[in-house]
């Protein structure tokens, strides 16, 4: 690793990095000792305890299985990357403008290229002609120009280094824009985040990262940061998935390049006669036997509705400890359930 590549990425005072083969083997080989050493020194250190994961039902996940085993939350505060952004921006002054002010500032910027010369002759030009209709298709829909730049931005790419001469004009206008307002793109306020966190006392006492994986990848800079402005961390790495294998292990491979070989986990123990159906179940007996349902509807509204009532009715039996929605991909169906 080269010197500049080591004073670009600071790394917190000590940091545990692990993979894990699967869920079990995560909680039993890293999450359970990580929260009883936490749960010893979290009284102790007025600083903050984060637990970072990807969205909010990863945390209730966490927090029932840890309160199933008997160990404590107390001193541990669980966030998800917008909340830790958050927790950084308040020192790195950072000043994010909501969604609908960027379509603002983006549709006001290809108004302000929408400009034809007056010379009739140099408007029949294809050239001018086809950069007034996409400065008039943004206008009336900066959404697909918006997503495209932060998608850019955060791969690290500079979008005047396109060749869209159509488009250029209006993304230099729209972050002259930015600068006016006082406002910074998401991406850039991490990456800003991450340079000023070896620079700056420690923010946290102490850090975990886990359920990450290469679909997070824009996420880098700000798990780095917090890293960066923690005393200690421990990240939890899943192995490579099979749909997507070559992504995870460069994921992986980033991590390791900066902060050491992962520690892999070794695999838990699964308890004899812990399995997912009973032999009864299996033979087509007993009381879950016959208990198959299903429910048509015929827009979104209706499905989400009929899941509702199914889940009640399940929550209803007195032997119903734990109830699971399982959906085919995110979308509107599960936010409405």
């Amino acid at each position: 690793m080269s010197r500049a590549r080591v004073e670009k990425e600071p790394s917190a005072r000590s940091v545990s990095l692990h993979s894990a083969a699967s869920a079990r083997a995560g909680l039993e080989g890293v999450l359970l000792p990580w929260f009883e050493q936490t749960a010893r020194r979290g009284l102790e250190d007025p600083r903050p305890t984060l637990v970072v994961v990807p969205f909010r039902s990863q945390a209730y996940f966490l927090k029932r299985s840890l309160l199933a085993k008997g160990r404590s939350l107390i001193g541990s505060r669980f966030v998800t990357p917008a909340q830790l952004r958050e927790l950084l921006a308040t020192r790195a002054k950072t000043n994010l403008a909501l969604r609908e002010h960027l379509r603002l500032l983006l549709s006001t910027a290809a108004e302000e290229c929408m400009q034809l010369p007056e010379n009739p002759a140099e408007q029949a030009t294809r050239m001018l002609e086809a950069d007034y209709l996409a400065a008039k298709s943004i206008r009336r829909a900066p959404d697909h120009l918006l997503r495209t730049v932060d998608q850019l931005g955060a791969a690290g790419w500079d979008f005047s280094a396109l060749n869209l001469p159509a488009l250029r004009q209006i993304v230099r206008q729209f972050h002259r824009r930015l600068e006016v307002c006082g406002f910074e793109l998401i991406h850039a306020a991490d990456r800003r985040a991450l340079e000023q966190a070896g620079k700056s006392p420690p923010l946290f006492a102490n850090i975990l990262i886990t359920g990450f994986n290469a679909a997070h990848w824009p996420l880098r800079p700000l798990l780095h940061a917090a890293i960066a402005s923690s005393t200690g961390a421990t990240v939890l790495l899943e192995d490579p998935r099979d749909e997507a294998r070559d992504l995870d292990e460069a994921w992986i491979g980033t991590w390791e390049e900066t902060f050491g070989e992962a520690k892999p986990v070794a695999p838990a123990a699964i308890p004899a006669g812990d399995a997912l159906f009973t032999e009864a179940e299996m033979r087509g007996e007993g009381a879950g036997a016959g208990a198959r349902s299903f429910l048509v509807g015929a827009n979104t509204v209706e499905q989400a509705e009929a899941i509702a009532q199914q889940c009640l009715r399940f929550l209803a039996e007195p032997d119903c400890t734990t109830l699971g929605v399982v959906f085919s991909a995110s979308g509107a169906l599960p936010r409405l359930v």
